[in-house]
């Protein structure tokens, strides 16, 4: 094979390596944007919504006085804008592995959070049977299992108003959902696949006293984006009234280093809405460590990591998009470089050609005018 034509299936193959890498890993990275419902919240309000989320380190104790606290600055802060804005927010524990009583092959240890009553409108896992939890269970000591939670328990998934033992507390089955299936929650829950959600307040009640429940370490809401960063920094503010001092750490830099240093520790405050967006998934890539060396004693719910997972698995693809893309691009410079030479040097060929032919052409006219010419 001639260095001309080796070139050449150099060059072809580059190109169909590129197309290769280019094409399913933009399929991946769509897919990957809607794997996890939880994250898109906001969406089913508008684009002039946004999803926010933070994160409270445990040793904080934030209870329901201070989530109240947290309510009041947002309305009060909403209010002086426009007094029918829509909004709402949710909160929830961090898991913990309890022992439950159901009907079948005795206790079963299961991971038990703690949620507000509207927890299930951002994460709005798809129902099996029965209904979520709203404000009308509280006090009814009602309950939500996951499928893997009822199987173990009862047996069965269609287990509405089934008894069960919690702790001291005996509660009845709301509803049975099912749980995110993809890679990212696989990897984040292993084991603990059977999950209990109980409502915070109905829990609180049911304490004896000398008892507090656990505190609260994720608070999420949807709120107003008049602006861009105007719902983070009205939960920035808020957030400033039940943790010491300041606003809290944010991923995408709306706070000052001031601020930020002196919340270290304390809580996290993410964007959920467009966290998969290419700017963050440029800046995910330069600041990686940031993302991945997480030194504070804050607990991230398994939306949170499974988010984070999601974010990575992007971020690679998008490292392969552009890979495909520099090989694209080398193979079509490469073409048009070799087509220009190829026709420089052809070109001068043909023209040669051309002018030999015409000047046949020519001597073979003025010879036929000779002859004929009295």
């Amino acid at each position: 094979m001639s260095i001309v034509k080796r070139k050449w299936m150099i060059t072809l193959v580059a190109g169909m390596i590129g197309l290769l890498l280019i094409v399913p890993s933009l399929i991946g990275i769509r897919w990957c944007r809607g794997l996890l419902p939880e994250q898109l919240a906001a969406q089913r309000w508008g684009t002039d919504y946004v999803q926010v989320s933070c994160y409270i380190a445990q040793d904080q104790g934030v209870g329901l006085e201070q989530i109240s606290q947290i309510r009041e600055s947002l309305k009060q802060s909403l209010s002086e804008e426009s007094e029918d804005t829509l909004w709402y927010d949710v909160y929830s524990s961090t898991a913990e592995t309890v022992s439950v009583l159901g009907k079948k092959n005795g206790a079963k240890n299961v991971q038990r959070v703690l949620v507000s009553e509207q927890y299930f409108r951002i994460h709005a896992y798809p129902l099996v049977s029965g209904s979520w939890l709203s404000a009308a269970d509280i006090s009814t000591q009602r309950v939500v299992l996951d499928e893997e939670a009822a199987w173990k328990l009862f047996g069965s998934t269609d287990i509405v108003g089934q008894s069960l033992t919690v702790g001291n507390s005996i509660c009845e089955v709301a509803g049975v959902i099912q749980m995110p299936e993809n890679f990212a929650t696989r990897a984040v829950q292993k084991e603990s696949s059977a999950w209990l959600f109980l409502l915070y307040p109905d829990y609180a009640a049911s304490l004896t006293q000398g008892e507090t429940p656990p505190p609260i370490t994720a608070y999420e809401a949807i709120l107003p984006e008049r602006v861009s960063g105007y719902g983070m920094s009205l939960l920035e503010k808020a957030v400033g009234v039940v943790t010491s001092g300041g606003a809290g750490e944010i991923f995408d830099g709306t706070s000052s280093e001031a601020e930020q240093d002196a919340l270290s520790g304390h809580c996290l405050l993410v964007q959920n809405t467009g966290r998969f967006s290419l700017a963050k998934i440029w800046d995910y890539i330069f600041h990686h460590t940031d993302y991945i060396l997480h030194q504070e004693a804050i607990p991230y719910p398994t939306s949170e990591n499974a988010a984070l997972l999601v974010l990575h698995r992007i971020a690679c693809l998008a490292l392969l998009t552009v890979l495909g893309l520099l090989l694209l691009l080398f193979s079509i410079l490469f073409a048009v470089l070799a087509y220009r030479q190829f026709w420089k040097i052809q070109g001068k060929r043909w023209i040669r050609w051309g002018k030999g032919k015409f000047l046949i052409y020519k001597s073979h006219i003025r010879k036929h005018k000779e002859k004929h010419t009295p």
